[in-house]
């Protein structure tokens, strides 16, 4: 198809200019560089970097630093051994005076010992006890109450079979000696057996009134 310049000449194809007139037969658009279009499109993106928000980061909260777990309860610890004999000798003196008052003032000692005991291993470790552990160091202390016990029985019963003893034991009757103890000092001597007897119940209270004192007391000393 030809073309023609406003002047009226006649255009060769894909004229720029007006051959006559200098005139351009359509507008002229200058290419861009390469390397221009690189740049400015880094520098598009750069700017456009500091309008996005950037994400708040927060320091990750320190870690609670989680209290120090106190020695197990068990004989193999040297701590444990050492408070569970003292509050078994505590035991043995506490009985020989609440036993002045009776029966059931005597059976207060376990429950003594087995509190006694929690605050002694508190006081000495540093270390709070909770229930399950204080009843687990009430048994243990009424097991050494036990073997004070066996010990004692022992030696009672050694002593009992000789005649001389028992009549010692008679004499100091009427110097103080309480009447029960006697009779059952010759209750012994006469049936040997109802010692058989006598040690599973001395365990099963001593280890029970134990535990349930320590649990009491290691609740009561926690509460300070």
């Amino acid at each position: 198809m030809e073309q023609h310049c406003s002047c009226g000449t006649r255009l060769v194809d894909d004229a720029l200019f007006c051959h006559k007139c200098g005139k351009p037969t359509r507008e002229i658009v200058p290419e861009e560089d390469p390397e221009q279009e690189e740049s400015g499109a880094e520098s598009g993106e750069t700017e456009a970097e500091p309008a996005t928000a950037s994400p708040i980061q927060t320091e990750p909260a320190a870690p609670v630093a989680a209290a120090p777990a106190g020695p197990e309860i068990h004989l193999r610890n040297s701590l444990t051994l050492r408070v569970a004999m003292l509050a078994a000798g505590f035991h043995f003196l506490l009985g020989i005076l609440l036993s002045a008052g009776g029966p059931f003032l005597a059976q207060m000692a376990p429950l003594l010992a087995g509190g006694f005991a929690c605050y002694l291993f508190q006081r000495r470790g540093g270390f709070r006890l909770t229930v399950i552990e204080g009843a687990r160091l009430g048994w243990l202390t009424g097991i050494m109450c036990f073997l004070l016990t066996v010990i004692l029985f022992t030696i009672v019963m050694t002593a009992a079979t000789s005649e001389s003893f028992m009549t010692a034991v008679r004499e100091s009757g009427g110097a103080g000696m309480q009447g029960d103890a006697l009779k059952a000092l010759e209750r012994l001597q006469s049936e040997p057996s109802q010692v058989f007897l006598l040690i599973p119940y001395q365990f099963l209270m001593l280890t029970l009134l134990g535990s349930i004192g320590g649990a009491l007391g290691s609740k009561l000393l926690s509460r300070d």
